[in-house]
């Protein structure tokens, strides 16, 4: 691993950011080619590694929060071209520019029936949840159809105590 990065390694486990460019297919590389080992070897319980992965996510958002706002005064020195460090483009990017119209009347009635059709949208689509229970469900004197799944599954929650 380069010494000049600030980035946590594993030496034991061997884990380390890729020497020269970086690039997201290395990174995906070192981070396959680090979990295969270390399951062969069977020296580090899989759950530790996922909980530090996720662990050193959060880590390195803060020194990203952190270090921002110097870089970025740096990177607008650069100009258009921005900055290239190990082989990854730094450069200034605008934010998309962002409108408020709660001020205008129309915009305020149109809004309340956009609120009122979605409160009925969702009153519906709550019906056709119920109805996959049943045999269909009666809504204001229709039968409302079963909904379907079309996604769902289950994860891996890790939380991190703030102290």
């Amino acid at each position: 691993m380069n010494d000049n990065l600030p980035f946590p390694e594993e030496n034991s486990q061997g884990l380390s950011l890729p020497d020269g460019n970086i690039s997201k297919s290395e990174l995906s590389e070192t981070a396959k080619t680090y979990v295969t080992n270390a399951i062969e070897q069977g020296e580090v319980d899989i759950i530790e590694i996922y909980v530090k992965a996720k662990a050193t996510i959060e880590l390195m958002n803060e020194v990203a929060k952190a270090a921002r706002f110097r870089a970025e005064d740096e990177v607008a020195a650069a100009g258009k071209e921005g900055v290239k460090v190990f082989g990854v483009k730094a450069e200034v990017a605008s934010i998309p520019t962002k409108y408020s119209y709660d001020h205008d009347i129309g915009w305020q009635d149109r809004k309340e029936k956009l609120d009122e059709a979605k409160e009925e949208l969702n009153a519906y689509q709550d019906a056709m949840k119920q109805a996959m229970k049943y045999e269909g469900v009666a809504m204001e004197g229709e039968i409302v159809e079963p909904a379907k799944v079309s996604g769902g599954g289950e994860t891996i929650k890790v939380t991190i105590p703030k102290k």
